[in-house]
């Protein structure tokens, strides 16, 4: 079992803190422009706009799946076991 330092629930906290916020981005400017190619001068083919905001959620969780994972193995505690 992996201990998990504090560094590295800090690095995992900004980690999803920031996750949050690109997330939150995202669906902003995907509301936007869906709606504005729905009312105004946009594209008309709004099921473009769906394919491409679930690809970058996709991403964007695997992205930080990753750094989690990293950022855990860079800050893990080192035991030092005597054989």
């Amino acid at each position: 079992m992996i201990n998990i330092d504090k560094r590295s629930k800090i690095a995992i906290g900004i980690i999803i803190f920031l996750e949050f916020l690109f997330l939150a981005r995202a669906y902003i400017i995907y509301s936007f422009l869906r709606y504005d190619s729905l009312n105004g001068d946009g594209v008309h083919d709004p099921t473009e706009y769906d394919k491409e905001f679930l690809s970058t959620v996709i991403y964007s969780f695997l992205i930080m799946i990753f750094l989690s994972i990293v950022s855990i193995l860079i800050f893990r505690k080192k035991t030092n076991k005597a054989f």
